[in-house]
């Protein structure tokens, strides 16, 4: 059951950081509110920079796949 609680962590951390447009506090405030109220306010913002960070880099990968090349270009 801790894997499936995990899962679903990182999925609203996920859904509520695309919400946010990218911004950290918007998406903590969000998840302070829902279900997530005894979490520590640096557990969140950790998550959620960490999950920020990964869907940039998978937005890059994509966009390189799709037109070839390096990401740098």
């Amino acid at each position: 059951m801790e894997l499936l609680g995990n899962f679903v962590f990182y999925s609203d951390c996920k859904e509520a950081i695309i919400e946010s447009y990218g911004d950290v506090d918007i998406a903590k405030a969000k998840l302070k509110k829902s279900k997530y109220k005894v979490i520590e306010d640096h557990v969140l913002e950790e998550n959620l920079s960490f999950i920020k960070e990964s869907l940039g880099d998978k937005i890059l990968n994509f966009f390189s796949k799709k037109l070839g090349g390096d990401v740098r270009k």
